[in-house]
């Protein structure tokens, strides 16, 4: 993901049913995403896109 034109690494820890705790270093932040989405294909995406599309364009470098 980029921020500002500049690649953001971030590693996570995955969950059944789309749980994630995404750490971003670089800024310091953690991410816990709780959610419920056993047997479905969103668990995988659903996550991601909150990371990319709201939390990571929020953050100032």
């Amino acid at each position: 993901m980029l921020v500002d034109r500049r690649e953001v690494v971030w590693s996570a820890g995955v969950g059944y049913g789309g749980q994630r705790l995404i750490l971003v270093p670089r800024f310091d932040v953690v991410v816990a995403l709780t959610a419920g989405m056993y047997r479905s294909v969103l668990q995988r995406t659903v996550p991601l896109d909150i990371l990319n599309l709201h939390v990571l364009p929020s953050i100032r470098d």
